[in-house]
């Protein structure tokens, strides 16, 4: 995930988040405490991570890290997490979920439920026009849903994910993931065919 100039980095098998310079090849930060996570995205400076261990998302402060904040739990298999500058949402592969935890900046009470009925969603994105991308792992697809609406509908089909994660993984195995670029360039990754899409903006 892109943090500024840096990225962020998380394994679930060594249980870090790493802030990664890739200019200098260096660490900037280091996090070693974290229960599997599976995805770590930058939300207000803060750091909020997917953690399979916990079935959590989890805000470590940037002024103390060792500070958390548990934003909601009893998750299936949180998954692919993405914001702007006040809102927060997480996927959850298990129950076929897109979730949003954080509204206006206030953490909500209970998850309000953008999307249901979905099949194994990991990785989302957000688009110039405001709507949420989410790929869908055991279809496939790669879905647009209007935040507003909640509409869902296919901007792609027939990608190449992997719907099952190789023996001693984790559900997610190497999760499917959409980036949107400055110019609306839609990109997706297809661990199966092993390759990446560049898919071309919304209308």
């Amino acid at each position: 995930m892109v943090d500024g100039d840096n990225l962020l980095l998380s394994s679930w098998f060594s249980n870090y988040v790493m802030v990664w310079n890739p200019q200098t090849h260096e660490a900037v930060e280091e996090y070693y405490d974290f229960a599997m996570p599976l995805s770590a995205i930058r939300f207000q400076g803060d750091l909020v991570v997917a953690e399979l261990g916990t079935s959590s998302v989890v805000r470590a402060s940037a002024a103390d890290p060792a500070q958390r904040e548990t934003l909601v739990e009893g998750l299936g298999v949180p998954a692919g997490l993405v914001a702007d500058e006040e809102n927060l949402w997480v996927s959850d592969r298990a129950t076929g979920e897109v979730l949003q935890i954080v509204a206006g900046g206030e953490v909500l009470p209970a998850p309000k439920v953008i999307a249901s009925g979905l099949d194994r969603p990991e990785g989302m994105a957000l688009t110039p026009q405001g709507n949420l991308l989410v790929t869908e792992t055991g279809t496939g697809r790669l879905l647009s849903i209007d935040l507003t609406t909640g509409a869902v509908r296919t901007l792609a089909e027939g990608l190449g994910f992997d719907p099952v994660a190789p023996e001693g993984q984790t559900p997610t195995g190497l999760m499917s993931s959409v980036a949107v670029s400055p110019s609306g360039a839609i990109f997706v990754t297809g661990d199966l065919a092993n390759v990446l899409y560049r898919i071309e903006p919304e209308q």
